[in-house]
Parts: C-alpha cells; sequence; structure tokens
C-alpha cells in the first residue's frame, strides 16, 4: 500500500478518535449535548467509512456524504446494507448545529437517536477495522473503542 494511503488512513483514524471524544465530552454534560455530539459521531463514522474504503483500496470522493460512503462499502460488507436508513439519520447531523442550552425534547430525542445510531455503527466499523489495520502492523492504530 502507498504511503501516502497509509497516511490518510492514519490520519482518517486519528480525527475519528477526536471525534469521539469530543462527542463523549458533549454527552457528559447536564443536560447532554445530543446535537453536537451527533454531529462529531457522524463525523467520526464518516472518517472511519473512508479508512475502511482506503484499506481496501476503493476510490471515493471528497465531498461523499455518509449514505454514499456505505453503499460503496456495501459489496465488502453486505451488512452495511442493514444500515442505510440509520446512515440517513446520522447524515442529518452533518452540519454543526448551533449550540443551544435548551433543546425541544422531540429534537432532543431525535439527536439522541442518531447517537444511538453512531456508536453502533462506529462499533461495527471499528471492528471491522481491527484485521485489516493489523495487517499493516503498526502502521495505523486501531480506533477506540466506544
Amino acid at each position: 500500500m502507498d504511503d501516502t494511503v497509509i497516511a490518510a488512513i492514519r490520519q482518517w483514524i486519528r480525527e475519528s478518535q477526536q471525534d469521539i471524544e469530543s462527542a463523549d465530552r458533549l454527552l457528559e454534560w447536564d443536560p447532554p449535548r445530543f446535537p453536537t455530539a451527533a454531529y462529531h459521531l457522524g463525523q467520526a463514522v464518516n472518517k472511519a467509512l473512508r479508512a475502511f474504503l482506503a484499506c481496501r483500496g476503493i476510490p471515493f470522493g471528497h465531498g461523499d456524504r455518509l449514505p454514499a460512503l456505505l453503499r460503496l462499502a456495501t459489496p465488502l460488507a453486505p451488512t452495511f446494507r442493514e444500515w442505510r436508513e440509520a446512515a440517513r439519520v446520522i447524515d442529518g447531523y452533518r452540519q454543526l448545529p448551533p449550540f443551544a442550552v435548551q433543546v425541544p425534547d422531540e429534537e432532543r430525542a431525535a439527536a439522541a437517536q442518531a447517537v444511538r445510531h453512531a456508536q453502533a455503527l462506529y462499533a461495527l466499523l471499528a471492528e471491522m477495522l481491527r484485521p485489516i489495520l493489523s495487517d499493516l502492523g503498526r502502521a495505523c492504530p486501531p480506533p477506540k473503542p466506544l
């Protein structure tokens, strides 16, 4: 594998871990900041999925959103087909929401659902990346578990 590809994979993994850490902190607040946490978790999933595709040599566009990346990954792992709706929910938080202390209950519940979807999809990706990354030796650190 080309050194520039390995460097990009390492960067995506590192950035996905930073997004997970940011989301974890936001979820510890009282009350939890679900919309902003959903944004960071969605970013983490997007970056982990890019790392997965790059490890497999699958090209993707710079601006590709989560549902498009998931479609590209589905031939490699058909289980991704089950995550299409969750990807659309997560993708709804692809832009950083405005900061708000008070979030309406309905909006909070929708964001909490996006958080749960993103956490589960990230866990699946982390599991799938573990053997791929171990094949690369120490070139790519594995994603941190949730």
